[in-house]
C-alpha cells in the first residue's frame, strides 16, 4: 500500500482496533522501530524535537557508487592496483564495501528504494563472486541476513523469495543471470549455501512455515553430501534418528573428514563409514 491507500484503511479502524494494531507492530519489531514508536507517541515536549536524524540516503546516488566500486573491484583495482585507486583506497576496500552496503539497506527505506534495493543486489553479486578470496577475513553472508532477519515473518518471507530464487536457478528464466547447471554445480551450491540452510532449519523448523523446509531439502537446484546434512538436521529436529543418521551415514562417505558431520553424526550415534571412523579418532 501507499501513504493514501494505508489511511484509507487505517479510517476504518475505530480507537481500540489502531492500538492493537500499533501494540501487534511494537511487541513485534526489532529495537529501531520500538525506539521509533517509542519517540511517536511520548508527550510533545515545549521548544523543538531533540530527537537526532540520521542524513538521508539518496538510493540513486548509492547505486551509481556501488556500480563504480563493482566495476573497479572487478577489474582488478583494488588487489592489482591502478590509478583509479589511490593506495590509501586499496588497504580500505573491506571499510568502504561496509559503507556502501550500510547505505544501501539505509535505502530501503526511502519513499521510492529500487535504486537502493538494485545497489544491495549488485553488493551481494559482488560478494558472491569473491567468497573465495581471501575468505577467512570476511562475515558470510549467511550471517549478514541473519542479523537483518529480526522477526519470524521477516524469515519466513525471506525463505520464500529465496526458494523463488532457487527455482529460478534450475528454470529457464535466469533473471539475466548466469547459473551454472550440472551436478557439479548443484552439489557446489549446496555447500556454499550450508551454513543458510542451517540457519533456516534452525528458525522454521516447528513452525507454520515448517513446509518451506521440505521444499528446501527436496529442491532440483542442491545436490551432494551438503544436502544429505541438511535433510539430516531436519530429521534430527522432527525427532527422527533413525532417517538422521542414516543420512549422515551416506554423506560421510563422502566427505568423511568434514568437521562439522562428523560433529553432528557422534552426537546422534550415526553408525560412521571406516575413513570417517578413522578420521573421528586420529582428531580424538
Amino acid at each position: 500500500m501507499n501513504r493514501a491507500e494505508f489511511f484509507d484503511k487505517l479510517s476504518l479502524l475505530d480507537e481500540q482496533r489502531l492500538k492493537t494494531a500499533l501494540w501487534n507492530v511494537y511487541w513485534r519489531a526489532a529495537a529501531p522501530v520500538r525506539e521509533r514508536i517509542e519517540a511517536e507517541i511520548r508527550p510533545e515536549a515545549a521548544g523543538p524535537s531533540k530527537r537526532p536524524s540520521k542524513a538521508a540516503v539518496d538510493p540513486r546516488a548509492v547505486r551509481d557508487e556501488v556500480q563504480q566500486f563493482a566495476d573497479l573491484a572487478r577489474g582488478g583495482s583494488y588487489i592489482a592496483g591502478d590509478r583509479r585507486v589511490s593506495p590509501g583506497q586499496r588497504t580500505r576496500w573491506r571499510s568502504e564495501f561496509a559503507r556502501l552496503a550500510n547505505d544501501a539497506r539505509t535505502g530501503l527505506r526511502a519513499p521510492e528504494p529500487d535504486h537502493a534495493a538494485t545497489a544491495l543486489e549488485k553488493l551481494i553479486d559482488l560478494a558472491c563472486e569473491t567468497r573465495h578470496y581471501d575468505s577467512e577475513k570476511e562475515t558470510t553472508l549467511a550471517a549478514v541476513v541473519s542479523g537483518m532477519l529480526t522477526i519470524p515473518d521477516n524469515w519466513t518471507t525471506f525463505a520464500g523469495y529465496y526458494l523463488d530464487a532457487l527455482d529460478h536457478a534450475t528454470g529457464s528464466d535466469t533473471r539475466s543471470r548466469t547459473w551454472p547447471t550440472g551436478d557439479l554445480a548443484r552439489k557446489q551450491r549446496a555447500a556454499d549455501l550450508a551454513e543458510w540452510h542451517a540457519a533456516l532449519i534452525q528458525r522454521l523448523a516447528d513452525t507454520e512455515a515448517e513446509d518451506l523446509l521440505d521444499k528446501l531439502t527436496n529442491h532440483p537446484a542442491l545436490a551432494g553430501p551438503e544436502l544429505e546434512f541438511i535433510r539430516a538436521r531436519l530429521a534430527h529436529q522432527r525427532r527422527d534418528l533413525e532417517a538422521a543418521r542414516a543420512l549422515m551415514t551416506n554423506a560421510l562417505t563422502e566427505l568423511p573428514g568434514h568437521r562439522e558431520m562428523l560433529t553432528f553424526a557422534i552426537g546422534i550415534d550415526a553408525p560412521l563409514p571406516e575413513r570417517a571412523r578413522e578420521i573421528a579418532a586420529s582428531r580424538a
